[in-house]
């Protein structure tokens, strides 16, 4: 037989919650943003400012209120998946925020993220959580029942982190049939929450 392997990132999810940049005005991500909505979410009780005073002219309040909603979803997904300052600034680029004011609020994230993981830890879901994909493909020249069988089985790897923070690997054979259909099905759910979060923004 022979096999080939391969994966996806966990960045996956923090790209995703980052699209709701995708369509705002140029200049609403910035620090002082990122200041709102890292006390939004750590010190809901102590928020002093308030989100009309941060608004620049030209911005709605519906612009704003995207804004604040995508930033509180980079920075947990980001915070929950362990991501470093590094990776959370090209994640704000890739979502079209400017250099200087992605530094500045990968700068805020970095200073908040230990806060951040505390307040995953107490409050997430008991939903096991899937953090990474490998596959490999083994190519069946015969069995013991067959002497030329010839077909490819691919083996998956999922590495899932149970609610109790043990990371548990899932392991499922399948043939390239099965494949397909798992791909087919990933693809029209992925088709799905783009389209959600385009309604959204």
């Amino acid at each position: 037989f022979f096999w080939l392997r391969g994966g996806v990132s966990s960045m996956a999810a923090v790209n995703v919650a980052g699209t709701a940049f995708s369509e705002l005005p140029p200049g609403l991500v910035t620090s002082s943003l990122a200041s709102f909505a890292l006390r939004a979410i750590l010190t809901p009780d102590e928020q002093s400012a308030s989100l009309e005073e941060l608004t620049p002219p030209g911005a709605s309040s519906a612009d704003m209120k995207t804004a604040v909603a995508g930033l509180t979803s980079v920075l947990l997904e980001s915070a929950k998946q362990d991501l470093s300052a590094q990776d959370f600034r090209a994640v704000l680029q890739d979502s079209g925020i400017g250099l200087e004011d992605a530094e500045k609020v990968a700068n805020e994230y970095e200073t908040s993220k230990a806060s951040l993981r505390r307040l995953l830890g107490r409050t997430q879901f008991s939903l096991p959580n899937l953090v990474g994909i490998k596959w490999r493909l083994d190519h069946v020249v015969k069995s013991k029942n067959l002497s030329h069988l010839n077909q490819p089985v691919f083996m998956l790897r999922f590495n899932i982190i149970q609610s109790n923070g043990q990371e548990e690997p899932l392991e499922v054979t399948c043939s390239e049939e099965h494949l397909r259909e798992l791909y087919s099905t990933l693809t029209q759910a992925t088709h799905q929450v783009n389209s959600t979060l385009k309604q959204l923004s």
